[in-house]
C-alpha cells in the first residue's frame, strides 16, 4: 500500500513539475508564446482576405484586439510607439472585437489611440474576420504587404515592432 501511495505521488509530482516548467519556458521565451498561439494564423505568403479597411498598394499593420483584453491594453502602448514611428509609411488598422461602439471610442479617445478601428460590433468568435484570419488569441498581428499579401503573424506588438524596424531601417 504504501508503495502504492508513493508512486501515485511521484507521478503527481512529476505531472505538477512538467506543467510548471512548460509555463516557466513560456514567460521566459516570447517566442514560445507565438509558437502557441500564433501558429494556426494566416500563412505567409498567402492573401490577405478583403475587409472594407484594407486596401493594396500599401503596408498595413492589423492588430486584432478589444478593450475588455488585458492583455490588449498592456500592449497599446507598444503599438503607440509603433504608430507614431512607422504611421507615415504604413497603415495602421485596429481591428476590434468589441460589441459597443461607444465604449471603443470611449477607450480609444481616452487612451490617444488614433489609428484607424474597424469593428463588426459582434462577439470576438462570431465576426466574419476573425473567421477570415483565423483570430484564436488577443491580441494578434498581422504585417500585410503592398501586394496584400501576409508578411509576418505574431501574437506581440515588441516582435511586431522589431519586424517593422528590419523593413523600414533607420536612416
Amino acid at each position: 500500500m504504501k508503495k502504492a501511495i508513493f508512486s501515485l505521488l511521484l507521478m503527481a509530482a512529476s505531472v505538477i513539475g512538467a506543467s510548471a516548467q512548460g509555463s516557466a519556458t513560456t514567460a521566459q521565451n516570447p517566442q514560445d508564446v507565438d509558437v502557441l498561439y500564433a501558429k494556426n494564423l494566416l500563412a505567409v505568403g498567402t492573401e490577405a482576405p478583403a475587409f472594407p479597411a484594407l486596401k493594396k498598394g500599401t503596408w498595413t499593420v492589423l492588430d486584432f484586439w478589444a478593450t475588455w483584453c488585458p492583455d490588449c491594453r498592456r500592449e497599446i502602448p507598444t503599438v503607440k510607439e509603433m504608430f507614431q514611428k512607422y504611421g507615415t509609411r504604413a497603415k495602421f488598422i485596429g481591428v476590434s472585437m468589441d460589441t459597443d461602439k461607444q465604449k471603443l471610442d470611449n477607450y480609444t479617445q481616452a487612451n490617444g489611440v488614433e489609428w484607424e478601428q474597424y469593428s463588426e460590433f459582434k462577439k470576438w468568435k462570431e465576426t466574419q474576420i476573425s473567421k477570415d484570419y483565423k483570430i484564436s488569441w488577443l491580441p494578434t498581428m498581422y504585417l500585410i504587404n503592398p501586394e496584400g499579401k501576409v508578411v509576418y503573424t505574431t501574437v506581440l506588438a515588441e516582435r511586431m515592432a522589431k519586424k517593422l524596424a528590419e523593413i523600414f531601417p533607420e536612416k
